[in-house]
């Protein structure tokens, strides 16, 4: 469901589904990943898109299990 009254004109858009944000969360794909695999759109000129992964590609989370102690 939508849940916010939309971007304004000219700004940056990703959009994606709950279950691939909580994969880039938990560390099982970064944003480019998810990106380049069609599972993460990002909207806005390509000069930003471009920007964006640059700055953020690579960014993921720290897998749960690697925070358990064996």
């Amino acid at each position: 469901t939508i849940h916010t009254e939309g971007a304004e004109p000219g700004e940056l858009v990703l959009v994606s589904a709950e279950d691939v944000i909580n994969a880039i969360g938990d560390g099982r794909w970064s944003i480019k990943e998810a990106h380049a695999s069609g599972l993460l759109g990002l909207h806005g000129r390509p000069a930003e898109v471009a920007q964006f992964l640059a700055l953020y590609g690579d960014a993921r989370g720290i897998r749960a299990a690697a925070l358990v102690s064996p």
